[in-house]
């Protein structure tokens, strides 16, 4: 009665160095280069798995203190020179916080390209180089490039000025800080057979597309860019997102030509915004955002706005509501609510509501607890289907739907 029970003994070994390396080379891809090579000290089987992971990121975190400049250059060279060259980089990252000899950082960027790199992302915003040639990022294998770094986007034919990216899906590109007048030229843009999304932020497109294509694009974001006067070309265009971009007289016409567009995403600052259509026949999703009482003539300060903007802001704003009569969900940012459709401007006339087959009128974060939406208001979002509701959250089963499609 006294005898305790015995208990089974377990193994008691190391499990997860007994994982296969393919496993251990993912649990190392979620950590810094710096942390995977540290690894190396746990026991013997640790030691060399470092040395053939697929990941290389040089991040912030790996430059921080108390590691010298010289100190980060030193460990750098260390991981070059003994990782395993038959491996090929899957993915390369690196944030430049100190600055690195030209000869240097050029060797650290092409080590990954020149070992089949797949995804390239590379940030050197807070230090001034020379501007890297084109053919510096050519690849055979990179399929998503994020480049935030000085690159000679001259107008030269010369081979140094032109990048082979034959399967490249992703490009990103942004202007640093210490760069004006970031124009990318054609020639840079007519060797992307397999491009399906195009990020630009702060790099100036050129004046005519007209010798651009990009058969496979999907998604285009703009970002602090102009937009050429001729109309672009991009028939199977999914996704449009304007952030801050000046929009041309001709903008309803950019917006006709996109006969697949399902997501348009537009994002003012500016306060004189022309009028413009909307015509997009597969269009599934319109969001505009950033103070879109700007984009109509008004601005919530009362004594810089006439009752007569206001009017006129109104009428275009309702006839663009009128468009969407399809829409299922509608989104309203509290803005919009609390600054526009509040004002005595709506209730000057009665507007049937559009929406006959709305479900749900989603309030954004922003909205107050304690503002009262008008009864008027309520009655012109919901009268079209009284089955429809407003909620703060889509419901769960509403979004895994969505997300499974």
């Amino acid at each position: 009665m006294n005898q305790r029970p015995k208990i089974a003994k377990h193994d008691e070994g190391d499990r997860l160095s007994s994982l296969p390396d393919d496993i251990l080379h993912q649990i190392l891809s979620f950590l810094g280069t710096r942390q995977a090579v540290q690894t190396s000290v746990l026991s013997k089987r640790w030691r060399h798995v470092w040395t053939t992971t697929s990941s290389l990121t040089f991040d912030w975190y790996d430059q921080l203190f108390p590691y010298t400049h010289s100190g980060i250059i030193k460990f750098m060279e260390h991981v070059l020179s003994n990782r395993n060259h038959e491996t090929p980089v899957s993915c390369f990252k690196l944030f430049a916080v100190y600055r690195f000899p030209p000869s240097f950082l050029r060797r650290l960027i092409r080590y990954p390209i020149d070992h089949n790199v797949v995804e390239v992302d590379i940030d050197l915003e807070f230090h001034r180089y020379q501007p890297f040639n084109l053919s510096t990022f050519s690849s055979n294998t990179t399929q998503r490039l994020k480049l935030r770094a000085p690159v000679d986007f001259g107008d030269s034919s010369g081979s140094d000025r032109v990048w082979v990216l034959p399967v490249l899906k992703t490009l990103h590109l942004i202007c640093p800080p210490h760069i004006y007048n970031y124009k990318l030229p054609v020639s840079c843009l007519i060797c992307l057979p397999a491009l399906t999304t195009l990020c630009l932020d702060g790099v100036q497109l050129p004046e005519s597309l007209s010798s651009m294509s990009l058969p496979a694009l999907t998604t285009l974001s703009l970002k602090r860019c102009n937009l050429p006067q001729e109309v672009w070309d991009f028939p199977d265009l999914l996704n449009l997102e304007l952030d801050d971009v000046p929009l041309p007289q001709n903008i309803t016409h950019f917006f006709s030509a996109l006969v697949s567009v399902r997501d348009v995403k537009l994002y003012f600052t500016t306060r004189f915004i022309p009028y413009f259509t909307i015509s997009c026949p597969q269009l599934a999703c319109l969001k505009i955002g950033k103070c879109i009482y700007k984009t109509m003539g008004y601005k919530p300060v009362r004594n810089k706005a006439t009752w007569e903007n206001k009017s006129v802001a109104y009428r275009h704003f309702i006839n663009m509501l009128s468009k969407l009569s399809s829409a299922k969900i509608l989104t309203l940012d509290s803005a919009i609510i609390q600054e526009f459709f509040v004002e005595a401007v709506f209730y000057r006339e009665y507007t049937p509501s559009p929406f006959r087959k709305l479900k749900y009128v989603k309030l954004s974060p922003g909205y107050k607890e304690t503002f009262i939406m008008p009864v008027k208001f309520k009655t012109y979002l919901l009268g079209g289907n009284p089955g429809a509701t407003i909620v703060k959250a889509l419901p769960q089963m509403l979004l895994v739907s969505d997300s499974s499609g």
